[in-house]
């Protein structure tokens, strides 16, 4: 590119001295637009390479967003059937103390909203639950002690038993 701008620097100059280009200014006039115009060709070629590469990584791209897409959509779908078939517990299904009640025993819960309430209800149900399982646990052990110990004071009683028996046998 510099030898062109140099050679037309030249045949500028010349013609401005009246003289025209010689004719080996204008072989490497030549030389010098077909090496631009085969650089240009390259140039070209390399652009169509590098747009035909993008447009296979945009459809690759547009692929791996469709499998993404598609993958969301059937677990938002999964969501949905596990949400259309989850049953719906009615209150009376619950067993909780009824809400006049509860109100009674806990007036600060007056202020709460309706969904406020009914975790409050559900919170106070689950603790009592909870200590109903804990005293259960506790009596089904004291139970389990007093069968020990039943069973080991019988044991003691059939000996005492078959002692007195020899006892008796005996006078």
């Amino acid at each position: 590119m510099n030898d062109l701008l140099s050679l037309a620097n030249a045949i500028v100059q010349d013609k401005a001295k009246g003289v025209g280009p010689s004719e080996e200014q204008v072989n490497q006039g030549l030389v010098c637009i077909l090496t631009i115009k085969e650089e240009n060709r390259k140039l070209v070629a390399q652009t169509e390479a590098e747009k035909a590469a993008c447009a296979n990584l945009q459809s690759s791209l547009q692929s791996a967003d469709l499998e993404v897409l598609q993958a969301e959509l059937a677990h938002l779908q999964k969501e949905e059937e596990m949400t259309r078939s989850f049953k719906v517990v009615q209150e009376s299904e619950l067993g909780l103390q009824p809400e006049a009640e509860f109100l009674a025993s806990h007036p600060h819960a007056r202020a709460l909203s309706a969904h406020e309430l009914m975790k409050a209800r559900l919170l106070h149900e689950h603790a009592q639950r909870k200590a109903l399982m804990q005293m259960l646990q506790d009596h089904r052990t004291q139970e389990q002690q007093l069968a020990r110990r039943y069973q080991a004071q019988h044991e003691q009683m059939e000996g005492l038993q078959g002692k007195l028996h020899l006892l008796e046998q005996q006078s």
